[in-house]
């Protein structure tokens, strides 16, 4: 006789919703309207939620507060202002308890002139 538990990840774990935003050409010096990216906790457990940065020529607001319960999510609103023209890419970084930390997810835009 033996005993098998099969359950969902015991701790907190992150996805994001899209994997990936990518940016429509945007003249440079101008911000682009703002796509959402969903942060989900894809755990059981909660997630504690530290910092939420956008790097390169993105920028970002969010509503995901200190703590997230497993199967929650919340959003992330990116904006884009390119810097300069040609393809730019840049990160979302969260910083949070869960595995691999920060959690990555990138940006891409394209600026024109």
């Amino acid at each position: 006789m033996f005993v098998v538990k099969i359950s969902p990840l015991n701790g907190p774990g992150v996805s994001f919703v899209p994997a990936t935003l990518t940016f429509s050409s945007q003249t440079a010096g101008t911000t682009s309207p703002p796509q959402t990216v969903f942060l989900r906790n894809v755990g059981s457990a909660p997630l504690s939620i530290s910092d939420v940065r956008a790097v390169g020529d993105f920028a970002q607001t969010n509503n995901c507060g200190g703590t997230l319960a497993g199967g929650g999510s919340c959003a992330i609103s990116i904006t884009f202002t390119p810097g300069g023209s040609g393809r730019l890419t840049g990160t979302l970084n969260v910083r949070d308890n869960a595995a691999h930390c920060p959690q990555q997810m990138l940006l891409v835009g394209s600026g024109a002139p």
